[in-house]
């Protein structure tokens, strides 16, 4: 394992060598069943409502801590990387679209920095445990009005293939970045 402040040029890998499951639909029904118990405790007997309630609350607890450990190991190898890899991007013009789109997930997801690699799968770098989901969004959002057109969001490629399929577009434009 690298040392801390030595520059780490490999992908972003998963600290257990696997993605984390995502959650099942079953996580959800057992939420809108407890807001519907929490409910319909209210009206009928204390004991249901706080048992409800206490539910609720334990679910959102679990929610916010699944996965925190992974997003810190994924962040501690970010955080190695002490500049931009702008040789690793080739021409000005995709290593300048990389770092601006960087910096925007970055923003929004906590990352320490913008230090993303073309090999970095994609799905790493947008990992936001105990979000809303709707981290997505306002990056899609963030990425509109920053460069001027929609971005594509594909799944299970890399960050070279994201930053390559957003740009080539918009470089047939000619309008440049930022």
């Amino acid at each position: 394992m690298p040392q801390p402040g030595v520059d780490d040029s490999r992908p972003l890998y998963w600290p257990d060598g696997e993605k984390p499951p995502e959650r099942q639909a079953v996580y959800y029904a057992f939420l809108g069943l407890m807001v519907g118990g929490f409910v319909a405790g209210c009206a009928l007997h204390t004991i249901w409502m706080i048992l409800g309630l206490a539910s609720m609350f334990g679910l959102i607890v679990f929610h916010q801590w699944n996965g925190r450990g992974t997003a810190k190991r994924l962040a501690e190898q970010l955080a190695r990387r002490v500049s931009f890899p702008a040789e690793a991007w080739g021409s000005g013009e995709r290593a300048e679209f990389a770092a601006a789109v960087g910096r925007v997930v970055a923003e929004e997801i906590g990352w320490p920095n913008w230090h993303f690699l073309p090999e970095d799968p994609l799905e790493a770098i947008f990992y936001c445990p105990g979000g809303d989901g709707g981290e997505g969004m306002v990056i899609f959002v963030k990425f509109e009005k920053t460069f001027g057109r929609r971005c594509v969001f594909p799944a299970g490629e890399t960050f070279g293939e994201f930053v390559d399929r957003n740009l080539a577009p918009w470089a047939a434009r000619g309008t440049g970045v930022g």
